[in-house]
């Protein structure tokens, strides 16, 4: 294929921008190896050292004491990835930042889902106290389908790498060409399996920082690599297909590539058509119960991601498959439609923050420049109020800033209690002395006359109100989202 560290430039919809000549579909690797048939016992067994045992200590591949009595364990390696808990829900759970063994699988489908999930360990965590004798009919199972009813043709693939701090990547069977969505850790058992079910075409990477061992499967399924330009780094520089521009690009007749920068300033999300799914990368992701972002790991503004977001609005799509965790499925469109946008005012309002701080100021300052402010309580109190409105917006400015920088999550029911609180108490004050400035100026203007007599002075009060309204606006979205945000922490 003469596609070989090509870029490609902004296409229309109405047209592929990939060549459908060259079938891919029935090529394969000559170069199987004798050894190649490795049982991944090595991460699973306690008495024999794992692949990562090296780098750490003795006491890092013990057992955690959270988890239960029995065979399957898992040790202090976690990365707390999230990985098992939602393979195997019946078994993982979270305790103390990591995952541990609630309970023991008491049928074989739950030991099967267990084994799956220890495979798919990134760091080899999940162990055994004895060899699995059933580890390879585990092996057997993957490329898993994700749902044979719902979204025939997905598969998960497993095999999680660290490199991508155990990120999923999943295959899509096509008619012009299978799809390998982002890359699982190499592994010569499992790019066997994905050839019995015809190969690879392409390997699309949503972004830079899930791309693992991309190099090792183009070379062996003989798939064409394709990765925005913008996320082009040295270990990536030889892919074969470089998208340019903001697209979207047509992948083929169903499925779109829609340019969503924020995560990264190259991310790129998939969405196949006819099954009405959307692959993320790390664009999108569930956080505890929720749709949300990373915004502590963003490269770009919260701003930039934000407009990808209400980008995804404009698309028919009531699953999101994200790189990282699990799977969100809404009951139609419209309730995607209510969540992103959810989503969006969330994180809109703490761009607030800054601009309700400055309304407020600048409320106080216009009023304080006109003459005899002083004689009237309710202006007074108008100053005050702007006062605390100010400074609990700069307080959460400086907090949410000090969060990006520390990379912190602030969205804990305590802390989100405390914001609710402060926003309620100051979007009442704020609104009330609004509303009585505002009809002191009434007064002022259609009863005794004084702005006649003292235009300059009436014109700043109005001025001076205004702000305030602007201000408690501003506030009162944050308020409205603060609670929301309450009811899903």
């Amino acid at each position: 294929m003469a596609m070989a560290n090509s870029v490609i430039s902004l296409a229309t919809l109405g047209s592929s921008i990939f060549p459908s000549s060259v079938d891919k579909l029935k090529k394969s690797s000559n170069s199987f190896q004798k050894n190649s048939f490795w049982v991944s016992r090595i991460s699973s067994v306690k008495a024999v050292q794992s692949p990562v045992e090296p780098a750490t200590g003795k006491w890092e591949r013990q057992r955690r004491p959270q988890n239960v009595d029995g065979d399957i364990f898992v040790d202090h390696t976690c990365i707390d990835c999230d990985t098992c808990r939602w393979m195997a829900p019946q078994v993982f759970t979270r305790v103390d930042g990591m995952s541990a063994v609630s309970k023991q699988p008491t049928c074989k489908e739950d030991r099967l889902k267990a084994l799956q999930a220890l495979l798919s360990c990134p760091t080899g965590s999940i162990r055994t106290e004895e060899p699995p004798p059933d580890i390879l009919d585990a092996q057997k199972t993957f490329p898993i389908p994700i749902d044979e009813k719902k979204l025939p043709g997905v598969y998960h693939c497993g095999y999680h790498s660290v490199k991508s701090y155990g990120a999923s990547s999943y295959l899509i069977a096509h008619p012009e060409g299978n799809i390998l969505i982002d890359s699982p850790r190499f592994t010569e058992r499992l790019a066997r399996e994905i050839e019995t079910l015809g190969g690879v075409r392409y390997m699309f990477l949503t972004h830079k920082d899930d791309v693992a061992d991309h190099g090792k499967w183009s070379e062996r399924l003989g798939c064409d690599r394709i990765l925005h330009s913008k996320d082009v780094e040295d270990c990536t520089i030889d892919v074969e297909i470089k998208l340019e521009g903001s697209g979207p690009w047509s992948l083929a007749d169903d499925i779109l590539l829609i340019h969503t920068p924020g995560h990264t300033e190259g991310s790129v999300c998939l969405f196949y058509k006819p099954l009405k799914v959307l692959f993320s990368g790390d664009h999108l992701m569930v956080t505890g119960s929720k749709l949300d972002i990373l915004e502590n790991f963003n490269r770009l503004p919260v701003d930039i991601q934000v407009e990808s977001i209400e980008k995804l609005l404009g698309f028919e799509f009531n699953w999101i498959i994200p790189g990282h965790r699990r799977k969100i499925v809404f009951k139609d469109v419209a309730e995607k439609n209510e969540v992103l946008k959810a989503l969006i005012q969330e994180h809109s309002s703490v761009r607030n923050r800054p601009l309700q701080c400055i309304f407020a100021a600048a409320s106080i300052g216009v009023m304080v420049s006109a003459h005899g402010f002083f004689n009237s309580t309710a202006f007074c109190y108008l100053i005050a109020s702007m006062g605390l409105q100010a400074l609990w917006s700069f307080a959460l400015a400086c907090l949410d800033l000090h969060a990006l920088r520390s990379k912190r999550n602030l969205q804990n029911p305590v802390l989100v209690s405390l914001f609710v609180v402060g926003d309620w108490v100051t979007a009442i004050l704020s609104l009330a002395a609004a509303c009585s400035s505002a009809g002191v100026i009434v007064l002022y203007a259609r009863d005794l006359g004084y702005c006649r007599s003292a235009p300059i002075a009436c014109s700043r009060f109005q001025t001076s109100i205004s702000l305030a309204f602007i201000s408690w606006f501003l506030l009162a979205i944050s308020s409205h989202v603060t609670f929301w945000l309450l009811a899903a922490v």
